[in-house]
């Protein structure tokens, strides 16, 4: 009975998390289509056969078989040029090009062979081609704008309402990076109380006031008071390890090859080579002019060196398990705390991150203590993966496990705060998600197949999020429906991102693009994105076989 409920949550989750963000999205070309004044003939969740449809006024609403999609289909989205090419090669099959959500137009959704003047003339006036371009530009933005409106809208009565988060890190320092221990007064045990005189009370609060200092305001050094042994003190910490190295104004380009687009995403790709050399080259530039050294990685790391060099008392529990690795195989869930790996107790993350690096390649027993068990000892065999890659040096063992603290506080916003704070949570998750995407490029082949995945890695994503439970679910749902608005933003031909893209040119050219260049597009893209799909949906299988074994 319980795994019957188990299937029966997990199923609903996936069909509302695909079926509501697909039909928000739809119903943003639709709304504002009707608004245009644009002539409407289809509306439809889904693609291929249509489940169930009916006609109100003059459009068909209908719910197809394939949920993984939908269109709207508008009367003059294409030149009558492209059209007519349209119709006299292929009649257009419904939905075929709505494949990731964005507005469809049907090329002879009123076309007819024979007309008079005045149905050419009202049929024109109903075709999106003939508003403004404002408005059309609104239509085609429409679905994503209400992708993210949804996200801002889950995102604040999550805040509003209020629900359990991670408990702050105590800024208890556990470890100093030894090549920087000698350089900076920092040590195990120390607990910072204040960064220049203003208390702090976490490891987010200390790096932050930190960078604060040193990367907003510029200074060389921090005045930082800590406990130790029972007594106060304050020590200097520098701003940079090198002053030279990047010197005053100069910004890390590459790192060991590899393009850098912020500070961030530098001390991100620094972060690996931490332990692994003492040397790794770095491209830094300034007023154009570039050098290329070659230091070590925390030195490289400039002003972001704390993020990297300390380790803070953290216990090893567990946040989130990735799917497809060693930890969600072996059955580790949310919420289980190690207490030892490979018969070696540990403490704290930085204990066990360091066993099971050391663990690559070999099967461990790792005991846990599971809170739905009351606590109680659970062992489970892991066999540590591996981590080899050309994006990252060395040869280091994961089990695919993201630490957390344990959900002990409570986060609630009053109704106004709370709508600013989900809009900046919005903006953020979309940021990253870009970030992501571009990072992807630069990436390895290995890497991209172990981090796209398509339907089936989406449906297990959903699914674990529904069994730890509704915040999360819905934290997952709103971060899908980002994802929907960003990818369809994205300036390629079938997606709404390319409609937009070419309107803006025929806006500024004042005139249709050539319709045989334009079939040619459509046709290589739409082979491209079939291809794409296939090519991730057989990743999907193959990197989630192992779940029906």
């Amino acid at each position: 009975m319980e795994q019957l409920l188990e299937i029966l949550r997990a199923t609903v989750a996936i069909v509302f998390t695909f079926a509501v963000a697909i039909f928000v999205h739809e119903l943003g070309h639709f709304l504002f289509a009707k608004l245009f004044g644009v002539y409407v003939e289809t509306f439809s969740i889904g693609f291929g056969r249509p489940l169930w449809k009916r006609k109100w006024g003059e459009t068909t609403y209908q719910i197809a078989l394939l949920p993984f999609g939908g269109y709207v289909k508008m009367a003059g989205m294409h030149s009558r040029e492209l059209e007519k090419i349209l119709e006299e090669d292929e009649k257009p099959k419904e939905g075929a090009e709505g494949d990731s959500g964005e507005a469809t137009g049907g090329a002879g959704a009123t076309a007819h062979e024979k007309q008079t003047l005045s149905e050419s003339v009202v049929e024109e006036m109903d075709a999106l081609r003939s508003k403004p371009y404002p408005a059309r530009i609104l239509v085609f933005a429409a679905g994503c704008i209400n992708n993210l409106l949804t996200a801002v809208v889950v995102y604040f009565f999550l805040l509003w309402l209020g629900h359990p988060v991670a408990a702050a890190v105590r800024p208890l320092v556990e470890r100093v990076e030894p090549s920087v221990a000698s350089q900076v007064d920092l040590r195990p045990g120390d607990l910072v109380l204040a960064v220049e005189g203003k208390p702090v009370d976490s490891r987010g609060a200390f790096l932050e006031a930190l960078l604060a200092e040193t990367v907003r305001k510029g200074s060389d050094s921090v005045q930082v008071s800590l406990l130790r042994d029972a007594t106060t003190v304050t020590v200097a910490l520098p701003a940079q390890l090198d002053p030279e190295t990047p010197a005053k104004g100069e910004a890390i380009k590459k790192v060991a090859g590899r393009e850098v687009r912020h500070a961030q995403d530098a001390a991100d790709k620094l972060e690996v080579w931490i332990g692994e050399t003492t040397a790794v080259e770095v491209t830094l530039e300034k007023q154009g002019q570039q050098r290329t050294v070659a230091v070590d990685p925390l030195v490289a790391s400039g002003r972001y060196w704390p993020l990297l060099a300390l380790d803070f008392f953290m216990p090893p529990h567990v946040g989130t398990v990735l799917p497809n690795l060693p930890a969600e195989r072996a059955g580790i869930r949310h919420g289980d705390v190690f207490v030892s790996v490979d018969g070696k107790p540990v403490k704290t993350v930085s204990e066990a991150t360091a066993v099971i690096r050391a663990s690559a390649g070999r099967t461990v027993p790792v005991e846990l203590l599971r809170p739905i068990k009351g606590g109680e000892p659970t062992t489970v065999t892991v066999a540590v993966q591996i981590r080899r890659d050309p994006d990252t040096p060395g040869a280091r063992g994961q089990m695919g496990i993201v630490w957390s603290m344990p959900l002990t506080d409570r986060q609630q916003y009053p109704f106004f705060e709370a709508w600013s704070r989900a809009v900046g949570r919005t903006i953020t998750a979309s940021v990253r998600y870009l970030d992501a995407l571009g990072d992807l490029f630069t990436r390895s082949f290995q890497t991209v197949r172990e981090n796209v995945g398509g339907p089936i890695l989406i449906g297990v994503m959903v699914k674990n999020a529904a069994d730890k439970g509704l915040v999360w679910f819905f934290e997952l749902f709103a971060f899908f429906n980002i994802i929907l608005a960003i990818t369809n933003l994205l300036p390629l031909p079938v997606l709404d991102g390319g409609h937009i893209m070419f309107t803006t040119i025929e806006a500024i050219i004042r005139r249709p693009l050539p319709a045989r260049f334009m079939v040619g597009v459509y046709n290589v893209f739409v082979f491209l994105l079939i291809g794409l799909a296939l090519l991730i949906t057989f990743n999907d299988v193959i990197m989630n076989a192992w779940r029906l074994l």
